[in-house]
C-alpha cells in the first residue's frame, strides 16, 4: 500500500533541508526538493523517501508550513515556510519538466 504522510522537521530534517541543494521550481514562490533517509530501527525496513515544499513567504503571504526554528536568526529562517512529506512512493512529485531554479 503506498502512502504519504505529512511529517514533523524535526532539527535532525531542519539540517538537512537547509543544506538541500537540489530544488525543482513549481510555480512562482515554490519548489520541491527530495531525499531519502534509512531509520536506524530496523522495523523500517530500509530507506524512505521524503518530499519538502518550499514556499517563499514574500512572494507566498499565506504559505502553509514551518520555518526552520534552528535558522530563524538567518534570513533563510525568516524567508521561507517548508512543508514534510514521507513517502513509500519513489514516481516524482511534480512534473519531470519543470525548470530547475
Amino acid at each position: 500500500m503506498e502512502y504519504v504522510i505529512s511529517a514533523p522537521i524535526h532539527q535532525f530534517f531542519q539540517r538537512i533541508v537547509y543544506h538541500q541543494t537540489d530544488w525543482t521550481w513549481v510555480d512562482d514562490g515554490i519548489e520541491v526538493g527530495e531525499f531519502t533517509y534509512s531509520h536506524l530501527n530496523e522495523c523500517w525496513g530500509g530507506e524512505r523517501r521524503y518530499v519538502v515544499v518550499c514556499q517563499e513567504i514574500k512572494r507566498r503571504p499565506k504559505a502553509t508550513g514551518k520555518q526552520l526554528s534552528l535558522f530563524k536568526d538567518e534570513d533563510y529562517g525568516k524567508e521561507y515556510r517548508h512543508s514534510l512529506y514521507l513517502t513509500n512512493n519513489n514516481t516524482a512529485a511534480w512534473p519531470v519538466n519543470c525548470k530547475m531554479s
